[in-house]
């Protein structure tokens, strides 16, 4: 298993690789699911590279990367 220091950029690209791999576009809910991941991922880049963001983007990144993290029935996460 390949592991990764527990860094906020971190946590949230592996939220929205959850976001990405659990919905197909199949699912009809694909574009809110999508739309999630790429905020996740323009957050942590913004973490990491110092870059502004709009007002509210991060809450609402970390709200996004609590629901797809911490989920304590794994089928509700994968329906």
């Amino acid at each position: 298993m390949i592991t990764a220091p527990e860094t906020l950029p971190n946590l949230l690209r592996a939220a929205a690789t959850i976001a990405r791999v659990t919905h197909s576009p199949g699912c009809p809910d694909f574009a809110v699911h999508r739309r999630a991941a790429e905020l996740m991922d323009r957050v942590a880049e913004a973490e990491e590279s110092g870059a502004r963001l709009r007002v509210g983007e991060r809450d609402a990144a970390l709200r996004a990367a609590v629901t797809y993290l911490d989920t304590k029935d794994r089928a509700e996460a994968l329906a």
